[in-house]
């Protein structure tokens, strides 16, 4: 990478892809993907290895199981994995919600059992 590059990356590009900081988390932050307001741009965090590309994967197998309305979109992801573009989505309150979800959402409590 030339040394002109490096320069533009460091500032002009930047501004070019990374709208406001909208989000974060434990791994990655979440930024409003300014050539597409309609998309963010998660960035993983340094050490991080994966979740983007654990995400673009579920992604593709939502796809071809049919179930891809219920998961944001994802358009593309680095070469690395290091950047994920993913269409922007808003929280749902719980009255907007569906009566019935996939059973995937739903979280599930092992019985505990006693010996008595």
């Amino acid at each position: 990478m030339s040394a002109i590059y490096e320069d533009l990356w460091s500032g002009e590009l930047d501004d070019f892809i990374f709208g406001p900081l909208i989000g974060e988390g434990q791994d990655r932050q979440v930024y409003v993907f300014r050539p597409d307001p309609t998309r963010v741009i998660k960035v993983e965090r340094p050490g991080v290895e994966f979740a983007n590309v654990a995400e673009w994967a579920l992604w593709h197998e939502a796809k071809h199981a049919g179930v891809n309305e219920w998961f944001a979109s994802c358009f593309g992801i680095s070469l690395g994995g290091n950047f994920l573009v993913q269409a922007r989505t808003e929280p749902v309150s719980p009255r907007d919600l569906p009566e019935r979800l996939p059973s995937f959402f739903c979280r599930h409590q092992a019985q505990q059992l006693r010996s008595v």
